[in-house]
């Protein structure tokens, strides 16, 4: 069957409907405390900024490292995590509604770190000065979907079937690497700074296709009626100067109290690229119709900004083999909704087409954040003398703002989650080591697309549920170290 030239099909229709609505740009994720970072931290819950006992201290708060009677080794192996996320009807079109959803076992590593002391001897015998080198990974992040929504056309007398498939992969990646340096100025205080080279690569892919299944042939082919595919893609790559001060103070032998002071990141360069192909296909229109669309533009203006940060820790030991800690952090904002903070700026148009290309219907290419709160408590003891023991528990709040309606722009997801950790193992001959595993849950709300044409928004919030399980190994390197010398010494020292 064929239709008048200037007839328009349902299904283009349709198609129209879903490809060509106006989209926005995704932001990354506005939780800061998603994976806990460092070895012994890992089983506190992040308690850690008033104990900074281990190289992580670079990261808590630098000044611990001055602390430490030698030089360390130290470093969380990469850790497997249980990564699920779920947004209830978030693709919706005219034709009904599927969730998207993320189930993988991303492998995520997290912290090497190496501290050497220096300096003449204090009373106590512990160098006043240490160095440290180190690199961590606060942020890694990874969202795959994949979405079908399959129906007949209301109103189409030829009762086709379309099919309607939402492929999207989202990757972030946030690296700190740099030195500290740390001064011990008597036994109960000491000072310390790090510097770090930030560096935040993201990417962003969509792939939409819409096709009509017409009746299918003797060699087990559909012969289609008609057939939209969009493809989007976009890469960001930002760098940034960090600097950290920290102080740690002991103001009697069983206290400890340790602040960190982190102002906004320094922007060194950022930049961004939007990639972008439309393919139509009516093979049954008067006279057929083929369309094709592509442009791809690099270099974009960007910007990544990390905001300054105020880490507050207290640490009691209410004997030689237990700790107690606790931990506030506060994370400062980042533009407003008057002027948000633009992290990709819009493509020029083609000047073929006088089109420009898309980022995505569901990547946000501005944003903000409020200031939010994150809190963690941590225990750290040892059972039967060789048994050390660590448990906690800490927030990751979102700094999104809430999403409180309907919007025609694409906005960050607001998810607030709630954090478990353990951490067992085994103390003996020089030796520590640990396996932990660590849970968070979480609950809010993310933005997902309208599939009602009479409504005229664009996004609508739906409901979000978060479960991320990861395990961690802790020791690890220590004990290989150890075993190396004590082989090196067997065989070669007399």
């Amino acid at each position: 069957m064929t239709r008048p030239a200037h007839a328009v099909p349902p299904m283009v229709a349709l198609a129209t409907i879903v490809l060509a609505v106006p989209r926005g740009a995704t932001a990354q994720e506005l939780n800061y405390h998603t994976f806990v970072v460092g070895e012994r931290a890992l089983g506190m819950g992040g308690a850690f900024t008033a104990v900074a006992d281990d190289p992580s201290a670079a990261y808590y708060n630098p000044a611990g490292i001055a602390h430490l009677r030698s030089g360390a080794l130290s470093g969380s192996l990469s850790v497997n995590a249980f990564d699920r996320y779920v947004v209830r009807g978030a693709y919706a079109t005219p034709l009904g509604s599927d969730d998207l959803t993320h189930d993988a076992s991303p492998t995520v590593p997290l912290f090497v770190g190496i501290v050497r002391k220096f300096g003449r001897r204090d009373g106590e015998g512990v160098r006043r000065w240490a160095v440290a080198l180190s690199t961590f990974n606060p942020i890694a992040t990874v969202r795959a979907y994949e979405a079908l929504v399959r129906g007949s056309v209301p109103g189409d007398p030829t009762g086709a079937v379309v099919e309607s498939i939402l492929r999207m992969r989202s990757e972030e990646r946030l690296t700190w690497y740099g030195p500290s340096l740390a001064w011990r100025a008597r036994p109960d205080l000491a000072f310390g700074a790090s510097t770090f080279l930030a560096t935040r690569t993201a990417s962003h892919e969509e792939r939409e296709t819409i096709v009509t299944l017409g009746a299918r042939g003797p060699d087990g082919y559909f012969r289609n009626d008609t057939l939209d595919v969009r493809d989007s893609l976009v890469e960001l790559r930002a760098t940034s100067v960090l600097l950290r001060a920290g102080l740690m103070w002991e103001p009697a032998r069983s206290w400890r109290l340790g602040l960190t002071v982190q102002p906004p990141a320094i922007a060194w360069s950022a930049e961004g690229r939007v990639s972008e192909r439309i393919s139509h296909a009516d093979l049954l229109a008067t006279p057929p119709i083929a369309i094709h669309y592509r442009s791809d533009q690099r270099g974009l203006r960007a910007r990544a900004p990390i905001p300054w940060q105020l880490r507050l820790g207290g640490a009691f030991a209410p004997s030689d083999v237990t700790i107690v800690a606790l931990d506030l952090a506060l994370h400062g904002p980042v533009g407003s909704r008057d002027e948000p903070v633009e992290r990709l700026a819009s493509a020029a148009p083609e000047p073929e087409t006088m089109r420009a290309p898309s980022p995505g219907r569901l990547f946000a290419s501005t944003w903000w954040a409020e200031p939010v709160l994150d809190a963690a408590v941590g225990l750290d003891t040892v059972l039967f003398e060789w048994v050390p023991l660590r448990l906690g528990v800490f927030t990751n709040r979102s700094a999104a703002p809430d999403l409180d309606g309907p919007s025609n722009t694409y906005r960050p997801a607001h998810v607030d989650q709630i954090g478990f950790s353990g951490a067992v193992g085994l103390r003996a001959a020089g030796y520590d080591v640990a396996v932990g595993a660590a849970v968070l849950v979480g609950r809010g709300r993310a933005d997902g697309l309208n599939g009602d044409p009479s409504i005229p928004w664009t996004y609508v919030p739906r409901p979000v549920e978060t479960r991320t399980v990861y395990f961690f190994l802790s020791g690890a390197q220590r004990a290989v170290g150890r075993l190396a010398r004590a082989a090196y010494r067997e065989a070669f020292e007399p």
